[in-house]
């Protein structure tokens, strides 16, 4: 089968994401709502009042609370395992009964829900006081209970409720576990979404090799980052062929210099061994660093890994573009892009174009610890006999058993443990003129959730924290494996804002320190900043 070669370094597949399509939206909004609640309805089955009020407390409140007397006249109508989420939503306002004639309040546990209930219980769980002066775009609107209307108002103002096709909201129809389960992770994901806060670093946007203040300063093609112990952003500015150093708002470039441009104007990269003030570079795309303090990087269009360590440059290992294991002098690598670290310092390169993942170890030694080069494809099963599709992010466990892997070219994200390769989450549908697989864009359960060209990759906290590429956003996959995007909308751009409002163009690297997410907005030529709360994205 003719190769596919997806990534020469980095900027051939990024350029070309501008003009990529973003395949079919996949979501199964009742799958993960099923897990968050430990439930298990299908799409069209009914759903009582109290299944639909016990899910919203476990979701939203994360558990029973302490339990009490609810005061509704039919309480025995209650499972009693259900009384004490029921109670934690009625102590906090969400959950405040319906009175009958003689303002005799009632539960009504096994009737069934209508809209406009849903999505005023939905609201008051997220605390929503509810718009004031909006008024509402349906064109049944007149049916909004006024108890309702502030809330529906907001949300559709926020864009969580959006209503049908044909302009209608149907606020007093029945809703079946489908819909309201829809309903929830748009409110749960609109949640999350709206704490988060991105904001840009440095960069003008501006490409360039420019020094100084952080807002002045400029960057081509950034394709890394990494999170320094003194406080300070290490930036593979890979296409300056440079990485320089964001500090106290101030941008300085480490090593790396450059003269003269290739035919596609972009400084011209090349390959010395030397002082930090007269290294060259090609193409440093990501790193590490190690437990003495020295950074490790992949510079990928030299085919090496190399290091930094007191005030000079070296070559830690590799040679010539190929694919070799074997002693620091003789191993090979093919367009090395990311790497990642364990705790007995043993290395992990993604080795993109050889479509394997290696591992090198103190001593510079390389091996292969899964996928078979010069065959991309698409294999879980033995590590030996898996395949990959061009590799380009990768993070390990802190215990070092489990290694993550952004297979870039097959949109999925993988796993190694024991010896074997599987999926993590990812799912392709469509493929190419040429059969090779196209990526989507959609949240939810592994099984089904989408991604499009994956890059960074990283692991905080048990959340796996990835640069969709292809999707422009932030994402986020759960122990559990559910996927749920963090920031971006999946259109391309550059905009700071919430994790809703924010837009990135085509994200690489990540990298992570005290509640700060930092991405090397590679097609924006910044770096940004995503502020967040890790456990709402646990579950």
């Amino acid at each position: 089968m003719k190769k596919k070669i997806i990534i020469p370094t980095i900027v051939c597949m990024l350029l070309a994401l501008m003009a990529a399509p973003s395949g079919v939206m996949a979501a199964d909004d009742i799958g993960q709502f099923n897990k968050l609640a430990e439930t298990d309805f299908a799409y069209g089955d009914f759903m009582t009042r109290e299944d639909f009020c016990v899910a919203v407390s476990k979701i939203f409140l994360g558990g029973s609370g302490k339990g009490g007397d609810l005061p509704f006249a039919d309480t025995e109508e209650i499972n009693p395992e259900s009384v004490p989420y029921l109670y934690a939503l009625y102590e906090m306002g969400v959950l405040k009964g319906i009175p009958d004639e003689d303002g005799v309040l009632f539960m009504l546990p096994e009737s069934g829900i209508i809209r406009q209930e849903a999505i005023t219980l939905l609201a008051r769980a997220l605390s929503i006081s509810g718009a004031t002066d909006y008024v509402l775009p349906f064109e049944d609107s007149d049916l909004v209970a006024p108890y309702a209307y502030g809330y529906i108002a907001w949300f559709a103002e926020n864009g969580v409720v959006v209503g049908y096709p044909d302009g209608y909201l149907r606020p007093i129809s029945d809703i079946n576990a489908g819909e309201l389960a829809s309903l929830t992770m748009k409110t749960l994901d609109y949640n999350r979404r709206s704490n988060v806060t991105v904001t840009a670093v440095a960069g003008t946007g501006s490409r360039g090799l420019v020094n100084g203040a952080a807002d002045d300063a400029r960057f081509t093609l950034p394709g890394g980052v990494v999170c320094d112990k003194d406080g300070s952003v290490i930036v593979f500015d890979t296409y300056s062929n440079a990485i320089r150093v964001i500090k106290s708002g101030k941008v300085e470039t480490l090593t790396g210099i450059a003269s003269g441009t290739d035919d596609k104007g972009f400084l011209r990269g090349s390959y010395l061994d030397e002082t930090l003030k007269k290294a060259l570079l090609n193409r440093p795309a990501g790193g590490v660093y190690n437990s003495e303090n020295d950074l490790v990087f992949a510079d990928s269009a030299n085919n090496v890994i190399r290091f930094i360590k007191d005030g000079s440059v070296y070559t830690f290992s590799g040679t010539t573009a190929g694919f070799k294991d074997g002693s620091r002098e003789t191993a090979k690598f093919n367009s090395p892009t990311a790497l990642a670290i364990d705790k007995n310092g043993d290395i992990y390169v993604a080795d993109t174009l050889n479509n394997c993942i290696r591992k090198v170890d103190k001593e510079g030694k390389a091996s292969t610890i899964a996928g078979k080069p010069d065959n991309e494809g698409f294999a879980d099963g033995a590590a030996s006999s898996a395949m990959f599709r061009a590799p380009s992010g990768i993070a390990v466990s802190a215990d070092g058993k489990v290694i993550y892997v952004s297979d870039t070219g097959n949109h999925k994200i993988r796993k190694i443990e024991n010896g074997q390769v599987s999926t993590v989450a990812g799912l392709t549908t469509e493929t190419d003129d040429e059969g090779y697989p196209l990526g989507g864009f959609g949240d939810g359960v592994a099984d089904t959730a989408m991604f499009n060209l994956p890059m960074g990759i990283i692991l905080v906290d048990g959340v796996l924290f990835v640069a969709d590429s292809g999707n422009n956003a932030i994402r986020a996959v759960t122990e559990s494996g559910t996927v749920i995007t963090v920031a971006g909308n999946g259109e391309p751009g550059d905009a700071s804002g919430s994790g809703a409002e924010a837009v990135f163009s085509a994200p690489g690297g990540l990298c992570y320190r005290d509640g700060i997410l930092y991405v090397a907005d590679t097609l924006s030529n910044k770096i940004k900043a995503v502020h967040i709360d890790v456990d709402s994205f646990k579950h």
